[in-house]
């Protein structure tokens, strides 16, 4: 990963590059979903995010672009796991699921999100959605994550309970 200043600048740049103004088409929502990867790819995820939720926004009205207004969304859920902000990642995630009940990447990063927000039978349960939708692989990982952390959960109830027996 670059370092800070490195990537501060390359945003910086990428901004002054791009400031021409979108309309508020399907077509400039699809140019702007181009826009976010550009900002994405160059590790500008706050930048790219703008762009993402700008042309889901743009694309929200039109019904023949369910699939896009998806991958908008599930863009900027992405960008805010790398940034780390859980409950933006689920919601953007739940937002980009609204728009297509198959998007398996939103499925995906909803199940990290629920994960890192402590939900982890929210996130196992995604993670099977995931798994009907033939990405096993990675609905394997994500049970098997959550399915560690529900049982060191159980055992520190148990063990909880048991000391608790014990010292009466």
């Amino acid at each position: 990963m670059r370092g800070g200043n490195e990537r501060v600048n390359r945003c910086e740049i990428m901004k002054a590059n791009n400031s021409g103004s979108t309309g508020s088409s399907a077509m400039d929502g699809l140019a702007l979903i181009q826009r976010g990867n550009e900002y994405f790819f160059s590790d500008c995820y706050l930048e790219a995010t703008g762009y993402y939720y700008q042309a889901a926004m743009l694309l929200k009205a039109s019904k023949e672009h369910k699939v896009q207004r998806s991958k908008a969304w599930s863009n900027v859920a992405e960008c805010h796991l790398r940034l780390q902000n859980w409950q933006a990642a689920e919601d953007a995630s739940t937002n980009a699921l609204g728009a297509d009940p198959t998007n398996t990447k939103a499925l995906y990063r909803r199940a990290k999100a629920r994960f890192e927000l402590g939900d982890y039978i929210g996130a196992a349960k995604d993670a099977d959605a995931v798994g009907t939708q033939d990405a096993k692989d990675v609905a394997e990982l994500c049970r098997e994550l959550a399915q560690a952390k529900v049982s060191t959960a159980e055992a520190m109830v148990n063990t909880a309970e048991m000391e608790e027996r014990t010292m009466w």
